[in-house]
């Protein structure tokens, strides 16, 4: 069997059997995204740690350092609010070539910093260590759970409403400009940075948590579809989504309807949006709507229903419906 056929899930799965040797109360491993594990009288914490590899997950020729740094907390930062917790200390390490530029590191650091302190996260330490390159970060940030306890993903039931915290579709957008359209990026600088430069919804994250209402929560990391898919595997359940509920910026439309782009593939699969996908009952929706309205400025947007199962499908505004395969970024699977 080849990595591609197995795929980068399957290889998570086949790698971490039996990595639990020691069980304990409130602990959630792999699967989530965060861990989250006991500190005795002190409560839970939660975990989270993501790599980004240069030529994969970055093309330095079309991102800033500083940018760079940004985003290589943002993503981590993006786990803890998925969570519905506070982040509060991230390390740092990074694997670097002997003839890097000093400057380029200087300037990536202070994005680190900079993304940091704006999220109150003290940075603690880390590891650096020389490389033949390419470049590659990894980073981990502790935080602490809401006092009802963490958001996980396997908490959504039939009938749950499925809300978004934001649009999606921008970031995938503001790759397919620099990849295929790069003249228009400055047209369209604002889906150029939600990709360069992604917003983790924290703030909306701990909202949520702390008002107890959410059943599942996820930030949309893979792609709409994929990360849907998901959480609904870790509950057991399945979906109905809406197409015109979807929420997409007005940016996005113009570029897609401009360029003849693949809308659905950029809005369902793209990816990188960072925003919050979470599942509610019904009756706490006006609540939970006022309140990140209030808090936030944010508009909770109702995109769908938790289902049975164990299917997903889209719904088109003609009444025509869509099987959603769970498609989304896969490191193994190109």
């Amino acid at each position: 069997m080849d990595l591609k056929d197995l795929g980068e899930f399957g290889l998570i799965n086949r790698l971490t059997r039996g990595a639990i040797t020691r069980a304990e109360p409130g602990q959630v491993g792999i699967g989530d995204d965060c861990a989250v594990f006991h500190l005795g009288d002190r409560g839970n914490a939660l975990v989270t740690t993501d790599m980004l590899v240069e030529e994969i997950h970055f093309d330095r020729s079309q991102i800033s350092p500083r940018q760079l740094g940004h985003k290589a907390i943002s993503v981590n930062l993006s786990d803890i609010a998925a969570c519905g917790g506070i982040p509060r200390e991230a390390f740092v390490s990074a694997a670097i070539a002997h003839d890097e530029s000093v400057d380029f590191l200087d300037e990536l650091f202070a994005g680190l910093r900079e993304q940091a302190h704006d999220f109150e996260v003290n940075i603690l330490g880390g590891d650096t260590t020389g490389s033949p390159g390419p470049l590659v970060l990894n980073i981990t940030v502790v935080g602490r759970p809401p006092a009802r306890g963490a958001v996980l993903r396997s908490g959504a039931v039939e009938g749950d409403l499925i809300m978004l915290t934001g649009s999606v579709g921008d970031a995938a957008a503001g790759l397919e400009i620099i990849r295929y359209h790069l003249e228009s990026a400055a047209e369209y600088s604002s889906l150029v940075s939600a990709h360069h430069d992604p917003r983790p919804h924290v703030d909306e994250g701990r909202v949520i948590g702390e008002a107890g209402v959410a059943t599942a929560m996820i930030d949309l990391s893979d792609g709409l579809a994929a990360d849907l898919g998901h959480l609904c595997c870790a509950s057991g359940v399945g979906a109905k989504i809406y197409w015109d509920k979807i929420p997409r910026s007005s940016r996005f439309r113009n570029f897609v309807s401009t360029f003849s782009v693949d809308e659905r593939r950029l809005a369902l699969a793209g990816g990188e949006d960072y925003v919050l996908l979470l599942t509610i009952a019904g009756a706490d929706r006006s609540k939970l709507a006022e309140l990140l309205l209030t808090t936030c400025n944010i508009q909770l947007s109702e995109i769908g229903v938790i289902t049975s199962g164990p299917t997903i499908e889209l719904v088109f505004p003609d009444g025509t419906t869509h099987h959603l395969a769970a498609d989304g970024w896969d490191h193994f699977r190109l």
